[in-house]
Parts: structure tokens; sequence; C-alpha cells
């Protein structure tokens, strides 16, 4: 990074995640909301944002290597210093620790809801802070783990 560019903290704090499609999360999570884009909000505000993927057969590139990857649904929780941490203790989590604040920040979420959650893939938690950068004059939204 060149040293006259500015990093702008928004105060935004997120954390990622995948959520294998499986047969329970279809039974559980609204089916209206499992085809495409899918935001929740609820009053602190604490944000959900979820993204359907759609599988790769990566076996073709990887010339049998690699298997074809499942439907995964991409997302995350994205809060304004909300999380009752410090910043240290909260880019310190580890995977399970990112996964099961996320449980405990949405506890009073529907349980439809909460299910993307409950049914994550632990290994792929992590939290991320979100900031602007100023280049030539012009700020981008970026985000850095």
């Amino acid at each position: 990074m060149l040293p006259h560019h500015r990093f702008v903290d928004t105060g935004s704090r997120s954390i990622y995640g995948k959520t294998p499609l499986s047969s329970a999360l279809e039974k559980s999570f609204p089916p209206e909301a499992l085809g495409s884009v899918t935001v929740i909000q609820d009053d602190k505000p604490l944000t959900s944002f979820w993204n359907r993927t759609l599988p790769k057969d990566a076996s073709i590139e990887s010339q049998g290597r690699l298997s074809k990857t499942e439907t995964m649904f991409t997302g995350s929780l994205l809060g304004v210093q909300i999380f009752g941490m410090t910043d240290i203790e909260f880019y310190a989590l580890s995977c399970k620790g990112a996964a099961d604040l996320t449980l405990k920040l949405t506890q009073h979420w529907k349980a439809a809801f909460r299910s993307m959650l409950e049914f994550q893939a632990i290994d792929q938690s992590a939290p991320l802070r979100s900031f602007l950068l100023n280049l030539n004059g012009q700020t981008g939204l970026h985000r850095r783990m």
C-alpha cells in the first residue's frame, strides 16, 4: 500500500460464512428465500446477507482430481460495532468462535431465519472489517480479514 493512501474505518464489522444447501436447510429455511439473494435485518441493526452460489464442476479443470462442488450460500452477518468485544478480541476469533458468535447474536431471530447460521460450515466462518480507501480522489468500499 502506498503511504499517501488512507483507510477510513466505517465502523462496520461482519462475520463471513458459508452454508451448504442440505435437505435440513431446505426444510427449515423459507423456500422463497432459497433461490437468490436474501437480506434479513433486525432493529439493532444487525443485517444478514446470503447469496446462493451454484455448483461448479471442478473435475473438468482439475482433470478429475477435484469433484463437483456443492451448492452453497455465502453471506455475512453485518453490524456496526455491536459485537460486544474489542477489535483485538473480534479479529482473534477462531472459525468456531465466529460461527458461535453469529448464533449468539441472532438468538432472538425466528428459527427459520437462524437455520442458515445453524447449518453453516464452521470452518468457513471469519471475522471481517469494512473500510473505505481513497484512491486518487475516489472512495471505494473494501474488506479486510
